[in-house]
């Protein structure tokens, strides 16, 4: 069950309705709670937050704006549960 709602979740992120992307970020923090693990998510999140190889798959700035939340949602979510590996993805 979490893997489908995980890629509606992440495809929603990336929707040009604000308020699609908006229950994408809130989806994915709902969902946090019964994943097993956050790191594979988190990677997803920031991987999206990358640029394209070309200026087409450019991401905007209302895009990426849903990505972080999503991310500040799931990181809100998983508290204490977030690894080290997580932890020095955000911190130098």
């Amino acid at each position: 069950l979490e893997a489908p709602l995980r890629t509606t979740y992440l495809k929603a992120l990336r929707d040009p309705a604000d308020s699609v992307r908006r229950l994408g970020a809130v989806g994915l923090g709902h969902l946090q709670p019964i994943v097993s693990k956050i790191d594979p998510l988190v990677a997803d999140l920031l991987s999206s937050l990358k640029d394209g190889p070309t200026p087409e798959l450019m991401l905007s700035p209302d895009v990426a704006a849903g990505i972080l939340l999503a991310l500040r949602n799931v990181l809100r979510a998983a508290g204490a549960d977030t690894t080290q590996k997580i932890r020095e993805a955000f911190l130098p």
